[in-house]
């Protein structure tokens, strides 16, 4: 066999492996990352209620999220800004809302640290919770259902 005919050869089983490698690798790259016991950032963005537009709850609250693992589980905090207009923040656990755990409150910067459990990082965290502003000169009082959705491609150690 030629010289030539052998390295077209070569680099077409050469090719044929890296396109296979590659559509192998790219389920993995979103995949539910197993991380090890740590304190990590991740980014996320809060969505309106089942669907893909960005939620005006993004605006208020604080990037990146905090990611702690603790024994394999997961758990995300995150800080809420303009705290006092937040009545409560619930996350969906188990098919059930419960409050998410208060960590801190700086009643100064107007800011309130929460955490709650994650079990898949590559699902979205469903959210209600109840914005109430009594300083606009009329009542907002309004309870809303969000996602949060976690960009697992941003996760960094801390």
């Amino acid at each position: 066999m030629p010289l030539r005919k052998q390295f077209t050869k070569a680099i077409a089983v050469f090719m044929m492996m890296f396109a296979l490698l590659t559509f192998v690798q790219a389920p993995l790259a979103g995949a539910n990352p197993a991380l090890a016991d740590g304190t990590y950032t991740i980014d996320f963005t809060v969505l309106k209620d089942q669907t893909n537009q960005t939620s005006t709850m993004d605006g208020y609250l604080q990037k990146p999220a905090k990611l702690e693992v603790v024994n394999g589980n997961k758990f995300v905090s995150v800080t809420l800004k303009n705290s006092d207009w937040i009545q409560f923040f619930q996350t969906e656990q188990n098919g059930s809302y419960v409050d998410a755990t208060v960590v801190s409150t700086d009643s100064a910067a107007n800011t309130r640290v929460v955490k709650f459990p994650v079990s898949d990082l590559t699902a979205k965290t469903s959210v209600y919770t109840h914005v109430k502003i009594t300083t606009l000169p009329f009542p907002y009082d309004h309870k809303y259902n969000v996602q949060i959705q976690y960009n697992t491609s941003t996760i960094k150690a801390q």
